[in-house]
């Protein structure tokens, strides 16, 4: 239920129909207060800087409007922005790379509620920033310049940071026929488009070896009208070069329109990208939420919904727009953490005992209902008429059944027939319906569990335990074979030798190089593995030393990715021909595992110092492995 807290931190019910408007990575409500035995409670003294919690939100209340009657109305700022707003930053920065762990990473120091969750990757880029900024102004700067998306799921404080919000709902699909509201489609900008060349595959002197052409179904339409081409070496495959071009080419123009939540037996969410069909436009393509407008009656119950689409140059607009307005709001007080969730009581007693027990009732029949109370406790009531029977114990309503529906604390049924049941409880939620249960935690929106009649899925939820498992004296665990999700073991990789004539051989169980004949601050491939990406790290394990009467060298180890060329982790140790074998772990990250694309790796060998007394530098690999 909606509720208010005073600035001397009161809280009290209230009672008010709520719209709310839900934009990518924000949202807005507005209030209205009317007299009302609930509100007069609190209506002579709410007023700026009181808190109004809806659906597990807080929103801070300003703009205050009241009639001659002492209703009340506000407009109401979202806590993540109000809590940003309170706080300064005195530092400038002038052409610096930063990552984006870098640069929103440390603004969630001065948000103590607030979680951030990095979703995605993203390219570090040129940051240039002054001085006297708060924090959400710097927070909307960094996810401009590094091309994000943020959303905080209803009801929780979790700020989390994705290239894209949203999904993509190919389960629904608008056609032209549909009630398209406010249709617009301006194609009249000097960079419209049909078509868009993306190059990638660039070779060490920076020239594209490979293409892909976009071409938007609006050329059937307007002919090839060719965009500026994608030209980024960066992107070293064709899905991903073909993605950015098809959104450069849907940045080239402008179209929008609204749609009633009639249309659609499941509810889309801010982002999502649903197939749109316009024959006599020529137009077949995936549209993106870009707003949703909402009315929730005084229950919190969903009354009305119209969705906002627009391709991506009107998403930027809508998204301009409200960020521009969140920036106006300056003048904020401090605000507290919500709430905790509340925890129901215990069950009622079995119904016979509560009843067969009760030898102090009061029954009176009045004209328009019947009443009963206990003569010792007045507080203690029953109330039944035509719209329905009330429960209320020591003066506060505890069950009630009405034509809506029963609402109370406690039900004991032996079946249940019902298409949706929701279960709030310390940790998490729990959704049931006919098709699916979904439990999901409250702290962590992305760790949830779904069961369906076809299977059961999960993400970061799964724990699975051996038959035998144990846990030992000291409190180690045995026999865990996976936690929140990832396996804990690993999977060996094959490796291949790979020699340099005169400079590297294998003796059989070790590599040598000759620095004799090594030039100076090379490396030179030993092995390479190739294998499927079933995990997210890979480790190496390689022990080397130096071979010869004295002296000492600089080894150098790289790893390189054969497909890019690049290298991936680097070693630099020193050692001596008086030490006995250094032994390494090089571990890096290969990114989320998709179990089907082909991963290869070189282990490359070198040093920094050319020998000639015939000292050799030696490298034994004991075990190549992917995990987590």
């Amino acid at each position: 239920m909606l509720s208010v807290k005073s600035l001397d931190g009161r809280w009290f019910p209230a009672e008010a129909q709520v719209p709310r408007t839900r934009v990518i990575g924000e949202r807005e409500i507005s209030l209205s207060f009317l007299h009302s035995e609930i509100n007069d409670v609190f209506l002579s003294e709410i007023e700026t800087g009181w808190i109004a919690e809806f659906q597990g939100d807080e929103y801070w209340l300003y703009n205050p409007q009241e009639d001659i009657h002492g209703n009340k109305s506000f407009e109401c700022l979202f806590d993540l922005v109000r809590q940003g707003n309170k706080v300064w930053h005195i530092d400038d920065v002038e052409d610096k790379s930063m990552t984006i762990e870098n640069s929103i990473g440390p603004l969630f120091n001065d948000l103590p509620d607030y979680t951030l969750q990095i979703i995605d990757n993203f390219y570090a880029n040129t940051m240039n920033y002054s001085n006297r900024q708060t924090t959400t102004e710097r927070f909307l700067y960094f996810i401009e310049r590094h091309e994000a998306e943020f959303e905080i799921p209803i009801g929780s404080k979790t700020v989390q940071i994705r290239n894209e919000v949203g999904t993509r709902r190919d389960d629904l699909m608008i056609h032209e026929d549909d009630n398209l509201i406010d249709l617009q489609l301006n194609t009249q900008d000097d960079s419209f488009c049909t078509t868009v060349t993306g190059y990638y595959d660039f070779d060490d002197e920076g020239n594209p070896q490979k293409s892909v052409i976009y071409r938007s179904s609006l050329a059937d339409k307007y002919g090839d009208i060719p965009g500026e081409p994608i030209l980024d070496d960066r992107y070293n495959n064709r899905d991903a070069v073909y993605e950015a071009a098809r959104k450069r080419q849907e940045s080239s123009y402008q179209l929008s329109f609204e749609v009633s939540s009639e249309l659609f037996e499941t509810p889309v969410n801010e982002g999502d990208y649903v197939p749109l069909v316009i024959p006599s436009k020529s137009i077949n393509m995936h549209i993106r939420v870009v707003e949703i407008n909402e009315l929730f009656d005084e229950d919190e119950n969903l009354i009305e919904a119209t969705y906002s689409f627009g391709n991506e140059n009107i998403s930027q607009l809508y998204r301009k727009a409200q960020y521009d307005a969140l920036m106006d709001v300056n003048d904020i007080l401090r605000g507290k953490k919500p709430l905790p969730p509340s925890v129901l009581p215990k069950a009622f007693k079995r119904a016979f005992e509560v009843i067969r027990g009760d030898d102090d009732s009061v029954i009176e029949y009045r004209k328009d209902r019947l009443i009963g109370h206990h003569d010792k406790n007045a507080g203690n009531a029953v109330e039944l008429n035509v719209s329905g029977l009330q429960f209320i114990r020591n003066g506060n309503p505890r069950s009630a059944i009405t034509y809506e529906g029963v609402v109370t604390e406690a039900l004991t049924a032996g079946t249940i027939d019902t298409n949706r049941i929701r279960i709030v409880g310390a940790e998490g939620f729990f959704y049931i319906s006919g098709d699916e249960l979904i439990a999901r935690d409250y702290n962590n929106p992305e760790k949830w569990t779904e069961i369906r009649p076809s299977g059961v899925t999960t993400k970061g939820s799964f724990t699975n335990l051996r038959p035998d498992y144990f846990v030992d004296s000291n409190g180690k665990e045995w026999g865990k074979q996976m936690e929140d999700g990832l396996t804990n073991n690993d999977e060996t990789i094959q490796r291949n030798q790979f020699i340099y004539p005169d400079v590297t051989y294998f003796s059989g169980q070790r590599y040598y190089l000759n620095n004799a004949m090594v030039s100076i601050d090379s490396n030179y491939t030993i092995e390479n593995c190739h294998f499927t990406h079933n995990r997210k790290f890979l480790k190496i394990g390689i022990g080397i030393n130096m071979e010869g009467d004295s002296g000492s060298n600089r080894v150098l180890i790289d790893v390189v990715e054969i497909s890019t060329g690049q290298v991936v982790e680097s070693v630099n140790e020193f050692i001596r021909a008086a030490d006995s074998t250094k032994w390494l772990n090089i571990t890096f990250e290969m990114g989320v595992p998709d179990y089907v694309t082909e991963k290869a790796y070189q282990i490359r060998i070198g040093s920094t110092l050319r020998t000639t007394t015939g000292t050799l530098i030696s490298a034994i690999i004991n075990r190549v492995s992917q995990f987590g």
